[in-house]
């Protein structure tokens, strides 16, 4: 089926830290434009510095 997921991609790590301050960017605009809940974007760091501690497990 096409919907099926592709396997990872692993990045260097500077284009994980570019992809990291990109999404940082993006999510302080949209806390500047009040599209987004601090308590939201809060949880969102969280989830995505759980998520680099177990990448950078492996």
């Amino acid at each position: 089926m096409s919907d099926e997921l592709s396997p990872p991609k692993h990045l260097s790590s500077q284009e994980l830290v570019d992809a990291i301050r990109k999404q940082s960017d993006h999510t302080k605009q949209l806390l500047r434009e009040g599209k987004l809940r601090r308590a939201d974007a809060e949880r969102l760091r969280d989830r995505l510095n759980e998520s680099f501690q177990k990448d950078k497990e492996f």
